[in-house]
């Protein structure tokens, strides 16, 4: 190990990345990251209708 630490480093590296492959590969992390990806979506679209339909009362009531 110590005659060749730049192999060891690259092999360390190496085997990093597989299991991050691996892990992307699993059904169920994936899944779980798909439903926190869309319940992040449909938070940020419930929080802009929700500052679009503010603005929209603003503007009517200046029109009024």
């Amino acid at each position: 190990m110590q005659e060749h630490p730049r192999q060891w480093q690259f092999h360390g590296s190496m085997l990093a990345e597989a299991d991050r492959m691996l892990d992307e590969l699993d059904v169920e992390k994936r899944s779980l990251r798909v439903m926190e990806e869309l319940d992040r979506y449909s938070r940020e679209r419930s929080d802009r209708m929700r500052r679009l339909r503010r603005k929209a009362r603003i503007r009517i009531k200046r029109s009024e």
